[in-house]
Parts: structure tokens; sequence; C-alpha cells
């Protein structure tokens, strides 16, 4: 310390220039050590408000002696407290509660007014509850944040500005060419797609999963449907009170030059049991509609083809319906129609086909003896009754005919306007309008006339199996006696001429 009656130095206009002592208190150079931190600036002591005279400019005083060397500082490096969030090892002079500390052993922390933000450790680097966020510069706001949305979840998110997520293949000429993946929202609307600029190509989008995973497609949380490992979709939409469509797709079809096709399926069969499908509907488990793998329909319900609708065979013959209870048979140009083949193509089988407004009945070949049965009755393939119009060896046949297994030989009638007129029976008897039969006559019997009218008893010779019947019995038996005596008196004629014996 250097008191004020120290020898001082004036100016002419007698200022105090400075201390002797000072000049004097010059020691020694120290060692190398640190410099230590500046302490902090006193107070400025009051000013004196009473001026010195201004002495005579006094001689050069005698230059002071060499003070001692002072203290070596310690060697480096310069170590701190561990210090906290809220009081930070190197902080700052005007934030004092913002800086760098140790929070716990092989940590580094940093904290902002007072609280820990981020923290370095051998696993990485955490955010407390803090956004990582890009902008275009310094000077302008985030736009772009990555936050942790809450436990064990990341979001990129802005508040209500959507945020766009992308993955690039390639990038090149400033983002001018590029190929991405991105994931966005347009119109409130979340979008995964592929994109493409410049020169870039426009990519593939594959979603699924690798190895022996299904994929779930879901809406409001639920699996409706799983994409197997197999490639099979498979689905269970729950139970419904309303109609809900599995499938709900419409399209446009607006080019009168383009064939057109709403739902394309291409198998390739490289092998395959003879009862695959290639469409099963099912209703409970059962089968109600499929289409086989050649192409044929099994409709279990029926099949029904709305308004006045075709059933077309390949543009060769169609089908109609135009009134209730109508069915027409055509060909393509619906102006007519040749035949309706019952099996296959050869005479073993029939044929149904039209002649003018006539209606032939010929073998599928367009040849061969042709045969209909009207049946009675039929159990089995040989237990029946039926009515048989056919041809055998050239000969025409009309007849009744029991099975061999069964069956009853019933009668023939002919009639006209519903009134029997003919009757064939079954025990080979020919009847007349049905009444009540005359008496069988054996040949050589009498013919005994039992009429009223009539002439006497005649013999007629190999007179055989005639029955007859008419509504008027009595007349009708008259005229067989009469009918037998012309014959008696013909056959006695020839006999006396020797011509009959």
């Amino acid at each position: 310390m250097f008191t004020d009656t120290a020898p001082k130095i004036n100016d002419s206009d007698n200022n105090l220039l400075f201390k002797i002592a000072q000049i004097l208190d010059t020691g020694g150079g120290g060692g190398g050590g640190p410099t230590g931190p500046t302490g902090p600036t006193g107070p400025t002591g009051p000013a004196s408000t009473i001026p010195g005279p201004t002495g005579a400019t006094g001689p050069t005083g005698p230059t002071g002696a060499t003070g001692p060397t002072g203290p070596t500082g310690a060697a480096g490096p310069n170590l701190l407290a561990d210090g906290s969030a809220a009081a930070p090892s190197l902080a700052f002079a005007n934030e004092t509660n913002s800086g760098l500390f140790r929070p716990a052993a092989g940590e580094i922390g940093f904290s902002i007014l007072g609280t820990q933000a981020l923290e370095i450790d051998a696993t990485g680097l955490r955010l407390d509850a803090r956004s990582v966020s890009w902008s275009s510069s310094f000077a302008t706001s985030s736009d772009v944040f990555l936050e942790r949305d809450a436990a064990a979840q990341l979001g990129l998110r802005n508040g209500t500005t959507s945020q766009t997520f992308a993955v690039y293949n390639t990038y090149s000429g400033g983002g001018v060419n590029f190929e991405k993946l991105g994931v966005s929202w347009s119109s409130n609307a979340a979008f995964l797609t592929t994109a493409a600029g410049g020169t870039g190509t426009s990519r593939t989008l594959s979603v699924g999963t690798i190895g022996a995973s299904t994929l779930a497609l879901l809406t409001g949380g639920v699996p409706w449907f799983t994409l197997q490992t197999t490639g099979t979709l498979t689905g269970n939409l729950g139970t419904v009170t309303a109609d809900t469509p599995i499938f709900d797709l419409s399209q446009i079809w607006n080019n009168a030059g383009v064939t057109f096709t709403a739902i394309k399926l291409n198998v390739t069969i490289a092998a395959s049991g003879g009862t695959s499908k290639l469409l099963d509907l099912q209703v409970g488990a059962a089968s109600q509609f499929n289409v086989d793998r050649f192409g044929n329909i099994l409709a279990l319900g029926g099949f029904t083809i709305g308004g006045a609708g075709i059933l077309n065979f390949n543009n060769r013959s169609n089908i109609t319906s135009p009134a209730d209870g109508l069915l027409l048979f055509r060909n393509v140009t619906q102006t007519d129609f040749t035949r309706l083949q019952l099996g296959g193509t050869t005479s073993s089988f029939p044929a149904i086909g039209r002649n003018g407004i006539g209606l032939d009945i010929f073998g599928a070949d367009g040849a061969g003896p042709s045969f209909l049965a009207v049946y009675n009755t039929k159990t089995s393939a040989t237990n029946f009754e039926r009515l048989d119009l056919q041809w055998t060896t050239n000969v025409a046949q009309l007849w009744t005919e029991k099975g061999s297994g069964g069956g009853t030989a019933r009668a023939l009638v002919l009639g006209a306007d519903a009134t029997e007129l003919l009757r064939f029976g079954s025990a080979t008897t020919l009847s007349f309008f049905a009444a009540t039969a005359v008496v069988k006559q054996t040949s050589g019997a009498n013919l005994t006339n039992s009429v009223t009218s009539g002439g006497t008893d005649d013999t007629i010779a190999n007179y055989t199996d005639l029955t007859t019947y008419a509504n008027d019995a009595a007349a009708i038996r008259n005229d067989i006696y009469q009918l037998a005596r012309k014959l008696k008196q013909i056959n006695d004629g020839l006999r006396s001429y020797g011509l009959f014996t």
C-alpha cells in the first residue's frame, strides 16, 4: 500500500499524473501460471472537489528495484465443479442458470433457465421433453418439428400445419431430380406415395411384410382383412344390421372404341382337380353359386335373368322370355330355330325340330327311328305303365306297355270329341262303344240271336275272338246275327259249287 504522502509527479497545471510508488511497485515477473479470472470491479470512490496547487516540474525520479518473483500458476486442465441444472459449472454472467454441468458419472448435461434440456452419455444424445426443429434460416420460425409424442412414440408435428416425411431413393440437381417415398397429408387424407421429379423415375410402391407374417388391413383399429403369407386375402367383417356391401366399386366407361373389362381374373392351370372352381359363393359354408374350371355355372337356387334378358350361347342360339310363361328358342338373329337335341348327336339320342308350323321328332343325327313314351306310372326303369308311339323295323306302332319289373297292362281307347269310339282291351279284345258285351261265340258254336227281332238260329263256322259293345246292345247283336246269316248263306253257296269245303 502507498499513501498520499508519497512523492507525486504533477504537470505544469499541477494535475496529478501518477504516484511514484506506483511506478516503483513493479515486482519481478512471475512464472507462466494461467491468468486468473478477473475480479469484480470495485465501487468508484468519491471525486475530490479541492484542486491541488500546480507545482513546478520536478526532476525525474530514480528507477525502483525489481520486485520478487510471483507464484507459478497450477498446470492445466482447468477443473470445474459438477454444478447442477440450476447452477451449471460453466454459465453466463447475464444468465447463470443456463450452461454446462455434470448430472452423474459419465454424463454431460445442458440446462436452459435452470432445467436440464439435453444430456450426452455413452449411449448417445437425449432430449428432455424438447424437440428438434428446422427452419430455412435462424431469422425465421421453425416449420418442421421432430418431437417425443408419448412413451416410445416419435412424432413429426407442428400444430395444425401438416407435415411430410420423405425417404429418398435418389437426389441430385439441387433437389430437381429425385425419387422418393413420402408419408404426408393432403386435404385431411393420409397418403403413402412414391414420387419422382426431373429425371427421376416413378417407382413401384410395395406394402407388406418380410418373412412368415401376415399383413393386416385396418380401419378404426379393427383388422378387417388379412393377407396371408400364401397370398390369400381373408376377412371377417363381423355381424351387420344394415346394408354393408363387402365390395362397393364404381367406374365410368367413356370410350366407344374400347372393350372394357370391369373384373378380370386370370388363372393358369398347370394341374388341378376336376372339381376346381374359378368362383364359389357360399351361404353358411354351403355353395350356392359356383363356376368350375371349365366355365360351367351351378346355381343351387336357380338362375334368373332379369327383365327381357337373353341367354346367349356363343352367338349361335339364344333363349328369351318376353312374357310370363313364354320361352323362346331362337338363333342369334332371332328368326329361326333348327332343333333341340337331348343328349348326344347320334341316332341313339332324340331331337325335336321345327317343320314350318309343325313339330318333328327324330334322331339327334337327323335320321334314325324315333320313339315317344307317355307314362301313366313309373317307379323305376322296369316298373312302369306307358303309351308308346314308335317305329320298329319300318312298322309304325301305337300301344300301351307295362314294364318287365311291374305295372299293369292298360287298355287303349280311340275316340272323338272326348267320346270313346273304339277300345282295345288288355286281353286281346276289341270293343265298340263302351257298353254291355254280347255273348262271345267260339268256333263251331251256334250263333244265338238273343234279341226279339231276327231270324232263326244258324251256325257260323270258324267265328273266333270277337266281342262287340254298343250303347244299344240289342241293335248291335241283331246286326251281328244278320251278318252271320249272310256269311252262312255265302258259305253254303260256295260249298254247293264245290268251291269251299
